[in-house]
């Protein structure tokens, strides 16, 4: 950054190694960390910054994976084939807003994952809907993942569909924690299933 003083570590900090958050930093003159968590409106300003270097698709692309907790290039193959996920990946990674964690597996920064969810809402991408994702998370038997998606994307089909499939699976591995979140969240939607 080419800066010294705490102010720099604490964002180094903070930023966890996220390059979008540390590119922004480098490109102001001054600033001061504020003792608390920066305001949500800052992180959005933030977080707009980045995504206007992205072309419409690929922006509106990013948004809708946002809904994946962990998002693989394989999920994303599937869903915009080969080339496109090459290119979605590229401009994530370049944007700085998609870290790779090895083992082809990528994920957002959390708070770029907040803004990108909130712009989904109103911005749907039909090739990586919720329904997409979910259904090739359900194949996959990513029950975690596609139960995520459908509490993210509001999915009272989706969660029905995740708890029915998942149930035996998660009942042999005791995963009984998970299965009591999804029996609380079945109570609190009302579902009708038999399951």
């Amino acid at each position: 950054l080419g800066r010294e003083g705490r102010s720099i570590e604490e964002l180094l900090v903070r930023a966890g190694g996220w390059p979008a958050v540390i590119g922004l930093a480098a490109l102001t003159d001054e600033f001061d960390l504020p003792a608390e968590t920066l305001p949500a409106t800052l992180h959005t300003y933030f977080a707009e910054e980045v995504l206007q270097a992205a072309d419409t698709q690929t922006g509106q692309e990013l948004s809708a994976l946002a809904i994946v907790p962990s998002i693989s290039h394989q999920l994303i193959s599937a869903l915009l084939g080969d080339e496109r996920a090459d290119e979605v990946l590229d401009v994530g990674i370049n944007l700085g807003v998609l870290n790779n964690r090895g083992d082809d597996v990528f994920a957002f920064h959390p708070l770029i994952r907040d803004f990108l969810l909130q712009r989904h809402l109103g911005d749907q991408c039909h090739s990586a809907s919720p329904a997409r994702i979910g259904n090739y998370l359900l194949n996959h038997a990513k029950w975690d993942h596609a139960f995520e998606v459908a509490c993210r994307g509001s999915s009272i089909a989706l969660a029905e569909r995740t708890i029915e499939k998942g149930l035996d699976p998660m009942l042999s591995q005791g995963r009984l924690a998970t299965i009591q979140r999804w029996i609380d969240f079945a109570i609190g939607a009302h579902l009708k299933s038999p399951v």
